[in-house]
């Protein structure tokens, strides 16, 4: 479930458990109560618990893919580096005089 959703869900959650706490203090606590106040409960806690791992699975998968992708750009910096060193090396040997020695 993502973040914005399992808001949501806590939010409808607080408010049933609220709504039936005033129903709770204004006509008086009857025993089939208990089973929804347990589930309306568990089930907001259950929500709560998801969506604090998941904001925890959230940053963790960040900082993964920063540094996937500074070990990325970091490889392509030595690409680039040994691209223009070779690329030095062959404009230095086409520029050097040739050495043309008659032997006869």
């Amino acid at each position: 479930m993502n973040r914005p959703i399992a808001l949501v869900v806590g939010i409808v959650f607080v408010g049933l458990t609220i709504g039936i706490g005033h129903g709770i203090h204004n006509h008086g606590f009857n025993l089939w109560l208990i089973p929804i106040v347990a589930i309306v409960l568990g089930t907001f806690l259950r929500a709560l618990k998801m969506l604090t791992k998941l904001s925890k699975s959230v940053a963790d998968t960040e900082s993964k893919r920063l540094a996937e992708l500074e070990s990325r750009m970091s490889d392509l910096q030595d690409i680039v580096i040994l691209i223009d060193e070779r690329l030095q090396r062959i404009s230095s040997e086409t520029t050097k005089p040739a050495n043309v020695s008659s032997q006869e």
